[in-house]
């Protein structure tokens, strides 16, 4: 197809399928459906392009290239759109584009620019529009509009769950997170326990310590999925009973968890302890490629799997009518639940504060006994202590029935001066005539001395706990002595 102007030298071919203009019968060529694509709309009736030869002595020709506006650069042309039609600039040649079709009134000082690379294979490049933003161009009304859009799109709301729905919501997150942990449960006795017993060269170290009695969790747990699966798959979900499995089931949760928490401690220390052998890393390293979780991270799920099920029964009963045949017992679930996890968070504390203890006694020169069933650590910190020539940084640590004045050597161990029996000791909030008020006084059976610390309140805080555990042991050394005279008398 060929097309000829007769007011300027402008061929227009159809080249497999796109529309070139061939300017002058030189080789300068315009893809014409490339500027269409500009989003550039012509108005009705008139040509997509008009060419004119910018050798012409047509006098119209330079006002039309002064309203265009155009500026050639390089290897690129701007074209930026004004009132009047723009023209396009390549070569010796001016091809003029007609004008945009206006849907508001343009504003002279925010014309928009468009950049299009010239001498690039057709299709590898992409014009670059830069627009002001449309709400700069409309009237406040519109702006507002605009803003109100922007900020509050109207999107689809999600539907509301019916109680029942709710209910079977619940219930399908208790069975999901009880299987989900029982086959955490089962990776960490099958990918690390016991091969890692099975493993010779692994004898030294304290591995049976590492898992506890996770084997008797796992079981328990195992039945427990069991009774739950088949429960749920054979119940009518407006019927699903779930509180008497929770009450037959979890009577045997608490003693094994209790252990466990117990023991969790300890074994937490085991494997640091492993954790020291290189060939132990490295192993353990290779298994958790098929394990997919560490053994610490394994480790504490049984600990936080009591909390969890007072959680989920919980938002199960707030779900649960009153009418309901499973409210009673669930709601005798959940308080059994709340009181093993009660007993459960104590073991925990109990179980920190027994390696704590366990870690002070070992970090001693000699042999130090200090574990004892009732002992309970309280703090320890720096103390500066007021000697016959001389202040002396002391280290303190304190006990809800000891009170221990050591000092670190230099090998990173301490060595003991003195352990006084909480029962023996007093204080007192004592104002050194040569120091701050940072300093107190400690009163024992045989002398007493003078203590620093950091700050006002470090001296507080010391002073408070002091006190605060000598007068629960007389309280507790009280009640036991009534006791011993009370059974003496009986």
């Amino acid at each position: 197809m060929k097309n000829s102007n007769s007011n300027s030298n402008f061929n227009l071919n159809n080249q497999n399928g796109n529309n070139v203009a061939n300017v002058g019968g030189g080789n300068t060529t315009i893809n014409v459906d490339e500027i269409k694509r500009l989003t550039l709309r012509a108005t009705p009736n008139s040509p997509i392009v008009n060419a004119r030869n910018s050798g012409s002595s047509n006098a119209n020709d330079g006002k039309e290239r002064k309203q265009s506006s155009s500026v050639s650069s390089g290897n690129k042309t701007t074209i930026q759109h004004q009132q009047s039609s723009p023209a396009l600039i390549t070569g010796n040649h001016t091809f003029v584009i007609p004008p945009l079709r206006k849907t508001s009134p343009p504003v002279a000082s925010k014309a928009s620019t468009i950049t299009i690379p010239i001498g690039e294979k057709e299709g590898t490049g992409v014009p670059k529009l830069n627009k002001p933003n449309s709400s700069e161009t409309k009237p406040p009304e519109a702006r507002q509009t605009l803003q109100k859009t922007q900020t509050s799109p109207n999107l689809p709301t999600e539907k509301k769950l019916t109680e029942l729905e709710y209910r079977q919501k619940i219930i399908q997150e208790i069975l999901d997170t009880e299987n989900a942990y029982v086959k955490h449960l089962n990776v960490l006795i099958e990918k690390y326990m016991k091969p890692l017993k099975e493993e010779g060269k692994f004898a030294k170290e304290p591995i049976s310590d590492v898992f506890a009695n996770v084997e008797d969790i796992y079981n328990i747990n195992s039945i427990f999925l069991s009774r739950l699966k088949e429960r749920i798959e054979s119940s009518d979900a407006k019927e699903v009973i779930l509180g008497d499995i929770f009450l037959q089931e979890g009577a045997h949760f608490k003693p094994h968890y209790i252990k466990y928490t117990e023991l969790y401690q300890n074994a937490q220390h085991s494997l640091s302890t492993c954790e020291k052998s290189a060939s132990f890393q490295t192993w353990t390293g290779q298994a958790l490629e098929g394990a997919g979780e560490t053994i610490r991270s394994l480790q504490i799920k049984p600990v936080q799997r009591i909390t969890r099920y007072v959680l989920l029964l919980t938002d199960l009963i707030k779900r649960t009518p009153e009418s309901h045949p499973d409210y009673s017992n669930l709601k005798s679930s959940l308080e059994k639940m709340t009181s093993t996890a009660q007993v459960v968070n104590e073991a925990i504390k109990a179980g920190e504060n027994r390696q704590k203890i366990l870690d002070i006694q070992s970090s001693f020169l000699g042999k130090m006994q200090l574990l004892e069933p009732h002992r309970l650590f309280i703090r320890e910190g720096a103390l500066s202590k007021v000697c016959r020539k001389s202040t002396k940084s002391r280290w303190f640590f304190l006990f809800n029935d000891l009170l221990i004045h050591a000092s670190l050597t230099s090998i990173n161990k301490y060595t003991s001066h003195q352990i006084w029996k909480l029962s023996d000791i007093r204080t007192e909030d004592f104002i050194h005539k040569d120091s701050s008020e940072c300093a107190f006084q400690l009163v024992t059976t045989t002398k007493s001395f003078v203590v620093y610390a950091a700050n006002k309140a470090e001296k507080i805080e010391w002073l408070k706990d002091i006190n605060q555990a000598s007068d629960e042991l007389a309280k507790k050394m009280a009640t036991f002595g009534q006791l011993q005279n009370e059974s003496k008398i009986s």
